[in-house]
Order: C-alpha cells, then structure tokens, then sequence
C-alpha cells in the first residue's frame, strides 16, 4: 500500500486508542498487515530502484507523501472531537515501516554505516519485505491504485 492508504488506517485506528503512544504502535502494526495484502507493486519496486533510483524515489516520495498529509488533514478536519495529536500519531505510525526502508536506502546509497541504526534498518527491511512476498501473485499496478484509491473514498464517505 502507499503512504495514504498506510496514514489513514493508522489514523482511523488511532481514533479508538487511548493515548498516542498507543495510537503510534497500532499504526505501525497496520502497516505490515496491510502490506500483506496483494497492492499492486511487486513490479513498482524494480522500477522505482532501477536507473536514476535517486530522482526516481524522490519524485514518487514526494507524490506519496504530499497526498498522504493532505488526506491526514482532512481527516483530521473531519475529526474534530478527538485529539489531532492521537491521530498524527496514528497517522505517522501507519507510514514510518516505509520511512525506515527510506532511510536504509539512503544510509546504504552513501555507503554510511552508524552503529545499532544500520543493522537494525538491515533488520528491519527484511521484516518489512517479508510481508510483501509471502502472496506469490500480485494484481496489476493500475489495479492496485484503484483500490487504494477507493479504500480512501470509502473513509471520507463513511465519515470513519
């Protein structure tokens, strides 16, 4: 799933958590269930890692990311009785599994090493694929985003 689909489900999960710290954690942990549902981007991530990788992550990063906030305020703006605070937690939650394999590509494009932080990213995008490639079969990439897309819609419809 991309960052919109991950930011909302944190969010719309965060809204029957107690405090943030706990709306984090169920966010985070919604990003790896919702990773092992077939979305669309075996492909994607061959492409996106293939020639020019850095323009190429930076452009769909930036896309992804910039519509995740905007569909995190304006939930957030529809709201408005629970605590903006529990539901950026949430929010930030469902997308940092894919902050994290950022950073690790970052960190090993420039050849980078920071002790406990390198191994544990390493560590950590091994978790993190592990999701991904347990379906031997994806849907197309079209596809995927049009159920993304409408998964999106069906929040903001169901005022969740």
């Amino acid at each position: 799933m991309y960052s919109p689909v991950h930011a909302t489900a944190g969010l719309l999960l965060a809204q029957y958590m107690p405090n943030p710290a706990l709306a984090f954690l169920v966010g985070v942990g919604s990003h790896y269930l919702l990773d092992a549902v077939p979305h669309g981007d075996t492909y994607f991530g061959a492409w996106l890692t293939g020639g020019h990788a850095k323009r190429r992550i930076a452009v769909v990063e930036s896309l992804d990311l910039g519509l995740a906030a905007i569909v995190v305020l304006a939930l957030i703006a529809s709201h408005p009785q629970q605590s903006w605070v529990k539901l950026v937690a949430g929010a930030i939650g469902g997308i940092t599994p894919d902050l994290l394999w950022g950073l690790r590509f970052v960190l090993d494009s420039k050849g980078w090493k920071i002790p406990l932080l390198t191994p544990f990213l390493h560590h950590h995008d091994r978790w993190h694929s592990w999701g991904h490639a347990k379906h031997p079969y994806d849907i197309p990439f079209a596809v995927g985003i049009v159920v993304q897309v409408i998964l999106i819609a069906l929040a903001f419809l169901l005022h969740l």
